[in-house]
């Protein structure tokens, strides 16, 4: 069965096909009018100084007349029909364009929207990812520190440990760690200070520990230095740097500061330079 749209547009084509039969048919109607006039036409007669014709002329003209007549009126109908078609078509075409615009509108706007979300569940994916990576990383840093060797005329050892405190193996691990006698008060760089590599490993699994020991290339403690770091006057630094890989192939480097306190027996951290990335 055709649909309502399939109907509406074939209707011209039926007003066309009656208004063709229609001026075939007032064709026709002039065509047997003109023949009939001229089979009745006749001399007409005077009586009394009277024009008359004959009845059956007056008869004949008037039945074509009538004829002529009702198809004008069909015609003239029929035409007022085609433009109202017409009219039904262009409004039809007039809302489909609007429908389809709508519709394209409609899909426009959710296009965005999914794109949105695609965006949003992007991020989220990125922040679980990036959260996971720091739940199961290496993180490396000092745990503890071991013996205190400060004995005037003998070499300074101070053991620092660190530690891989992470869920997965640091690798290409490195460490560097330095001593520095120092004035108290006067805030150090530590980014000047001399550097020479200590001890390094390529992997640190974890929970594994590993000893720093700060090289003094053979250099004696003195007693007047001893007695500077006990007074307060001077202050014995130990710091370091620990570089390393993650499992996923992010590069880190931790950093760490400590000071003899001045009763010598122990380590305490220093304001700057502890850092970890």
């Amino acid at each position: 069965m055709p649909s309502l749209f399939e109907r509406i547009t074939s209707f011209p084509e039926k007003v066309i096909a009656e208004l063709k039969q229609i001026n075939d048919g007032l064709a026709e109607i002039h065509r047997t009018y003109k023949s009939t006039q001229e089979k009745n036409k006749v001399q007409p007669v005077v009586v009394n100084t009277t024009l008359s014709c004959p009845k059956t002329e007056e008869a004949e003209d008037k039945r074509h007349r009538g004829k002529v007549e009702a198809f004008q009126d069909k015609y003239i109908f029929t035409q007022i029909a085609g433009l109202l078609v017409t009219l039904i078509i262009a409004a039809a075409t007039f809302l489909s364009a609007m429908a389809a615009k709508d519709a394209a509108s409609a899909s426009n706007e959710q296009a965005k929207a999914a794109w949105k979300n695609i965006e949003l569940t992007s991020k989220n994916i990125d922040l679980t990812v990036e959260t996971f990576r720091k739940d199961q990383r290496a993180w490396i840093g000092p745990a503890q520190h071991g013996p205190i060797n400060i004995s005037p005329g003998s070499p300074l050892t101070i053991e620092i440990i660190v530690q891989n405190y992470g869920k997965t193996p640091a690798l290409k691990f490195e460490s560097h760690s330095w001593l520095l006698d120092h004035a108290t008060g006067s805030p150090p760089n530590f980014a000047v200070a001399p550097r020479s590599r200590v001890s390094s490993s390529d992997v640190l699994y974890p929970g594994m520990q590993i000893s720093l020991i700060p090289s003094t290339q053979g250099q004696k403690i003195t007693a007047e230095q001893v007695a500077a770091f006990q007074s307060g006057k001077r202050t014995l630094y130990v710091f370091g740097d620990l570089s390393y890989n993650d499992v996923f192939g992010s590069a880190h480097r931790s950093t760490f500061c400590l000071y003899l306190e001045p009763t010598l027996k122990g380590l305490l951290t220093c304001s700057t330079y502890n850092a970890a990335n």
